[in-house]
C-alpha cells in the first residue's frame, strides 16, 4: 500500500552518486512525478529509494510516495553484488595488499581486509572509484564478476541507525511479491 511520508523521516543506509542524483532530479521537475521509496514500516530504513529520496529534500518536496514493507519479511532478500573489472589481471597490479583486519576479500593474488563488514566496503569503494580513474570499466553484477560479502538485514539497520551508510549501491534487495514501479503524480506536495 502506498502512503505519503515526508522524505526528512526516513533513515538512508546507502549514500549517494552526485551524477545519477542529478539525473532524477531533472526526471523529477520534468514529469512532476516519482516511483515509490520502498521503506522498512518499523525503522523507516530505505531499502530502494535513496536517490529520489534526496533529490526530494533538494527540491524541497514535502511528501512523497512510499512502499512500506517488513523488512524481516522472509519474501525480502539481501544480495551481494558481483564486480566484473574490465582487464582484471592489469588492474590487479593496482591495487595494494591490504591485511589490517579480519575480514578480507581475495581478488585473485590480493587481499582487501578491513576490520568490519562496513569498513571493508569503502576499502573496496576507494579500490573502484582509484580504478575508474586509472580508465579501468567497472560494473556490478548479480553474479558475474568478484562476488562482494553478504550483508545481513540487522547489520543494515545496525549500521543505518547508527547515522553511518554504505557505498552507493551495496545492497540489492529483491522481492518475491509485486511492487509497483509506476510513477505517481506529486504537484500537489511541491
Amino acid at each position: 500500500m502506498i502512503e505519503y511520508i515526508d522524505p526528512n523521516n526516513l533513515i538512508s543506509h546507502e549514500d549517494i552518486e552526485v551524477y545519477n542524483l542529478e539525473k532524477i532530479i531533472n526526471c523529477i521537475r520534468k514529469y512532476k512525478a516519482i516511483q515509490p521509496v520502498i521503506v522498512d514500516e518499523n525503522t523507516f530504513i530505505i531499502l530502494d529509494g535513496h536517490h529520489r529520496t534526496k533529490a526530494s529534500k533538494i527540491l524541497g518536496i514535502r511528501k512523497i510516495p512510499v512502499y512500506m514493507v517488513d523488512y524481516f519479511d522472509n519474501r525480502i532478500k539481501v544480495n551481494s553484488f558481483a564486480l566484473n573489472i574490465s582487464n582484471l589481471n592489469l588492474a590487479i597490479r593496482f591495487i595494494e595488499d591490504s591485511t589490517d583486519g579480519g575480514l578480507c576479500l581475495k581478488i585473485i593474488n590480493k587481499n582487501i581486509c578491513g576490520k568490519t563488514l562496513y569498513n571493508l566496503y569503502w576499502k573496496i569503494n576507494s579500490i573502484q572509484s582509484y580504478l575508474k580513474y586509472l580508465g579501468f570499466k567497472i560494473v556490478k553484477t548479480n553474479e558475474d564478476g568478484i562476488l562482494l560479502p553478504k550483508l545481513e538485514k540487522d547489520y543494515i539497520v545496525d549500521i543505518a541507525k547508527k547515522g553511518l551508510r554504505f557505498p552507493p549501491r551495496t545492497t540489492r534487495h529483491t522481492y518475491d511479491f509485486i511492487i509497483p514501479r509506476n510513477r505517481i503524480t506529486i504537484n500537489e506536495f511541491l
